[in-house]
């Protein structure tokens, strides 16, 4: 798409956020009825918005608003299942019961 509309106007970007904090898990738990848990970098849906701004005002083709999202995506297009291993590993998980319980008291 971002050759297609080269020398227009419109401009493409890909923004390449890794977790971010949004109210997503507390949906999940109230709708599916289980809570997830993830050990890698996050950021805040402010701090990825402020990115997404900052490309609208200043176009770039990819925007990576933390600096591991484009190791990941580096790592991903080099070793794809190595990359899907460390996603797996730091993404999100379904909570044990004993996290469950830590989180009720």
């Amino acid at each position: 798409l971002r050759a297609e509309l080269l020398g227009t106007n419109v401009h493409v970007s890909v923004i390449c956020p890794v977790s971010t904090e949004t109210e997503f898990r507390e949906a999940m738990a109230r709708e599916q009825g289980f809570e997830v848990t993830g050990h890698g970098p996050r950021q805040s849906a402010d701090f990825v918005a402020r990115a997404m701004l900052r490309c609208v005002k200043h176009p770039r083709a990819e925007v990576y608003p933390h600096r591991l999202s484009r190791a990941l995506v580096i790592l991903n297009a080099l070793a794809p299942g190595i990359c899907d291993r460390v996603v797996k590993r730091f993404g999100r998980k379904p909570l044990t019961p004993a996290q469950e319980r830590a989180l009720e008291r």
